[in-house]
């Protein structure tokens, strides 16, 4: 493991490292690893829609210069975004399935909907 992914993944989990305390039951110790999960989620999800992206952008350039090389990688650029995006999305549904499973009131509130006025106004 190379010194800079070494700091990348200490610097992600100290502070959980730091302020936690002893799980005491098993339902905490599944609220903790939905957390973690869920707060990795974002970081992982942005990687593989950039590794996408630069895929397609090489697969653009490489068509447009002709050179098959740049294209093929540009594919296996695109298809490693795809199976990064299936993976991370399968980690979060798989932790938000087993919060669920095990304890059916974890990580289960929905953000309250938007309210939108009527075109008659506030009035009617």
């Amino acid at each position: 493991m190379s010194v800079r992914s070494s700091l990348l993944s200490l610097s992600l989990f100290t502070p959980a490292i730091l302020y936690a305390a002893a799980p005491g039951n098993f339902a905490d110790v599944v609220d903790r690893a939905t957390s973690i999960i869920a707060s990795i989620v974002p970081v992982l999800v942005g990687l593989g829609v950039l590794l996408f992206f630069w895929g397609l952008a090489r697969f653009i350039y490489g068509a447009g210069s002709g050179n098959e090389k740049t294209i093929s990688e540009g594919k296996a650029l695109m298809l490693w975004g795809i199976v990064a995006l299936f993976v991370t999305f399968s980690l979060w549904g798989l932790a938000r399935m087993m919060s669920n499973f095990f304890f059916h009131s974890v990580n289960t509130s929905t953000p309250p909907q938007p309210y939108f006025p009527s075109p008659g106004g506030f009035g009617s």
